[in-house]
């Protein structure tokens, strides 16, 4: 009879080991199912990024081949053209006396005003941000006031300081000042040192 009990109880045991067997079986396989899931996901995620490395290098060897586009070439152009412009005013307006009483002062400086209008500076700004990895960009991202920009836009154009006092009309000395004190303040948001067209 006692051996009877103990192959009862030996079957109890087994029937039980039976069933964590199953039980954790059945856990890996869940286990497993989601992995491979997670597998799944994870290798669509990469070919969807390879695909987009592939688009970016693609784009990296256009933009080697053609550094400057015909927007751009266009920019320059219209830039340099202002450029000119701009020194002429400034030579018509140096030579005016200081007693000026006929208004030539005043006309020339309203000229010299249009080249603070949102149309020519956002043109400018454009065309460095193209040529320069988005130098003007990431100078208003530092927070440099609106002076410092329209300072830094005309150091970029090339403009001297007596041309930037007009411009700017303020005196040489202060821009001078300004001008230090910029190039600190790029410094400090580490930005490149500002280049020139």
């Amino acid at each position: 009879m006692s051996g009877i009990l103990i192959n009862r109880s030996q079957r109890n045991k087994y029937n039980r080991q039976l069933l964590r067997l199953a039980e954790l079986n059945t856990r890996m396989r869940r286990n497993n199912d989601g992995l491979m899931r997670k597998l799944n996901v994870l290798n669509s995620e990469k070919e969807i990024w390879e695909n987009r490395a592939v688009e970016l290098h693609e784009k990296l060897i256009l933009a080697e081949k053609s550094p400057v586009t015909t927007t751009a070439k266009d920019d320059l152009e219209y830039i340099l053209e202002c450029k000119q412009n701009l020194n002429t005013l400034y030579e018509k307006f140096i030579i005016i006396p200081g007693t000026d009483t006929s208004g030539q002062q005043l006309k020339i400086r309203t000229a010299i005003g249009y080249y603070h209008q949102p149309n020519f500076t956002d043109r400018i700004d454009s065309y460095i941000n193209n040529i320069y990895d988005n130098y003007i960009t990431r100078a208003k991202a530092a927070n440099l006031p609106p002076k410092d920009i329209t300072l830094l836009r005309l150091l970029i154009c090339g403009f001297s300081t007596p041309q930037i006092s007009v411009i700017m009309d303020i005196p040489s000395a202060s821009v001078a000042t300004r001008k230090s004190r910029l190039k600190q303040k790029i410094a400090k948001a580490g930005l490149s040192p500002i280049p020139e067209i």
